[in-house]
């Protein structure tokens, strides 16, 4: 049986614990309820804590009769909505996030919103922060040895959020935090896409194990691979170092697929993409390695 808004939002509710460690006795806004509500705003595209506050008052009688405990009056200043996000352990909050993007995931293919879902990965560090080196650091110009916060997301391309973040550890690569982001969620009927940092077996096999797709950038960290696959496009091999399969690349006007996007606005530019694609088995085996196992085009 479907459920109603308001009984989807207060199961949920239901399942989530949150420490409040106010002072009870002066609470206007209870946690939990007040939590969901700025989560809503916050889906509903508001970008800081003053178009939250706006949007708490503007719909707080509908808020309030879907989400249980939220008073009908949120007359909610923008500090007070920083004081309840900063009330929350990051860890509860998390974890608050995390379940919720699952239910949006298992809504979406119960919905059928999406044929296929695009999941993008992908590491951020904050640019406008100063770090020192750490002194027992023997190269400075290596940024991971400096003291800073790094975090990998998994952001929902087709539903538009992030679904997920997490933080990588001293000492260890965006690598280790892809592999364990991807082992949230079910991954079927999605693709998985990744910069070349993260051109990995360890990441494509953790996508496959989930029941994904990858589509991984190449680059120069995979340089014969890369090579291979600039020839196999050119429709020409190296004379002296053979890449390619002569049978399969005689017939490569027949094999090559084009596709041409509608032009797009996005990132502050118009952005129009030209796709073409072959079929992995016109690069030999032994330069494929690893990859040609699940590599299909």
């Amino acid at each position: 049986m479907k459920l109603s808004v308001k009984e989807a939002i207060n199961s949920f509710m239901d399942q989530i614990t949150v420490e409040d460690t106010r002072q009870q006795a002066k609470v206007k806004f209870p946690l939990l309820p007040s939590l969901f509500a700025i989560i809503i705003a916050w889906c509903s595209n508001c970008r800081n804590a003053v178009e939250v506050a706006d949007y708490l008052e503007s719909k707080g009688e509908y808020l309030s009769n879907i989400i249980e405990g939220l008073p009908g009056d949120i007359s909610m200043s923008h500090d007070t909505v920083l004081r309840l996000l900063k009330t929350v352990r990051f860890s509860e909050l998390q974890y608050f996030l995390t379940e919720l993007c699952k239910r949006v995931e298992q809504y979406s293919k119960a919905e059928k919103l999406s044929d296929k879902r695009v999941l993008s990965l992908d590491g951020q560090t904050p640019r406008a922060m100063e770090y020192e080196v750490d002194a027992d650091s023997k190269s400075p110009q290596d940024r991971r040895m400096y003291n800073r916060q790094y975090y990998v997301t998994l952001y929902d391309s087709t539903n538009r959020m992030s679904i997920a973040q997490d933080e990588v550890q001293s000492k260890e690569n965006e690598n280790k935090s892809c592999v364990r982001l991807l082992s949230i969620f079910s991954l079927a009927g999605s693709i998985v896409t990744a910069d070349a940092l993260n051109t990995q077996r360890a990441v494509a096999e953790k996508i496959i194990q989930m029941e994904g797709e990858y589509c991984l950038a190449l680059k120069g960290n995979h340089e014969k691979l890369k090579h291979a696959v600039e020839l196999a496009f050119s429709g020409e091999d190296d004379p002296l170092v053979p890449m390619l399969n002569r049978e399969v690349l005689l017939d490569y006007d027949s094999i090559l697929k084009t596709y041409r996007s509608e032009a797009e606005v996005g990132h502050g530019r118009i952005e129009e993409r030209l796709v073409e694609i072959l079929p992995a088995n016109i690069i030999k085996p032994r330069i494929l390695g690893e990859w040609k196992k699940d590599w299909s085009a």
